[in-house]
């Protein structure tokens, strides 16, 4: 009975791992893919370790039925015969075999030694980087490059500011992009919610608030007094802060975790340009080409240079 299971969870382990590794995963064509030398030696370094087990629990633990064995005598010995423990039945082997303890330590040292070599991605696996968000260039004209590698944008926000107030009316186009403000600010500019290039940030800062309305004895002012204080028993932001929700669109629940710069301005201004680009007949305004040019494009070039200011938007 024990041999039958232990076979059926070797063989369910061998399944999960062809599933997981093989089975699940759809090569894209024209791609090739080859274990790199730390990813074998990892492999190699578990199947040890689970060796070094083994042989650690058969040096010190009775794993097998004794049974009565005769010492050798003289005439065996002398060709060499395999040499048992009388009382364990233990091969003895050669003096390699009978020092196996010690070589067994010194695997287990060695092993710890280069795990402590290996880099932290190895180990933890890869994590994405903080990548802080500038803030956009000038005013009529922004320059928008969040992370600072070059590959910028340049935005007609006048342009932007007249088209989109033209179609939903004075002001009422500047929601579509300021969508939310924070507290004592209006307009608020992207960086300032979308403060990481590639990763999700809340806009909410709880030990903010904790210093500005006194410390813990403040709690009750925004926690009930007699429910655990989360999340969702917090109170409403818009009930304090009326700004923050001056130009929200209040059919549609706030997310309090902005997302990452790049999702954000691409997920606004395609959307954006998707719906718009039938009625402005032209079909390229969702393409790619149509704000990344390189070089920039006529209509870019012929606008004033002198509007790219180059502070930051406040």
């Amino acid at each position: 009975m024990l041999l039958a299971c232990s076979i059926m969870v070797v063989f369910g382990i061998v399944l999960n791992r062809f599933d997981v590794g093989l089975i699940a995963i759809q090569k894209s064509p024209g791609v090739a893919y080859f274990p790199s030398w730390m990813e074998i030696m990892i492999s190699v370094a578990l199947v040890s370790g689970m060796a070094l087990v083994y042989i650690f629990c058969a040096e010190n633990f009775k794993l097998f039925i004794d049974e009565p064995h005769e010492a050798p005598s003289e005439e065996e010995r002398k060709y060499g015969a395999p040499v048992f423990d009388p009382t364990s039945v233990v091969w003895l082997g050669d003096n390699f075999w009978k020092n196996a303890s010690v070589f067994s330590i010194i695997s287990v040292l060695v092993i710890g030694a280069a795990a402590a070599f290996l880099p932290e991605t190895a180990i933890s696996g890869y994590r994405a980087k903080d990548v802080p968000v500038k803030e956009a260039l000038g005013w009529d004209l922004l320059r928008i490059d969040g992370n600072r590698a070059g590959e910028f944008v340049l935005f007609d926000h006048k342009k932007h500011e007249y088209l989109l107030n033209g179609l939903f009316g004075e002001k009422k186009g500047c929601v579509k992009c300021h969508h939310t403000s924070l507290p004592k600010d209006g307009p608020s500019d992207c960086a300032s919610c979308h403060s990481d290039m590639y990763q999700s940030r809340s806009i909410f800062d709880h030990d903010f608030h904790v210093e500005k309305l006194n410390g813990n004895s403040s709690c009750v002012q925004c926690h009930p007094a007699n429910q655990s204080k989360s999340k969702q028993t917090a109170k409403a932001c818009a009930e304090c802060h009326l700004e923050l929700f001056k130009n929200f669109n209040s059919s549609k629940p706030l997310n309090y975790m902005a997302r990452g710069y790049y999702e954000a301005m691409h997920g606004l201004c395609i959307t954006c340009h998707t719906e718009q680009k039938q009625m402005m007949n032209k079909p390229d305004l969702d393409q790619c080409k149509t704000c990344h040019t390189n070089p920039p494009s006529d209509s870019i070039i012929e606008l004033d240079a002198e509007r790219i200011d180059k502070t930051p938007v406040k």
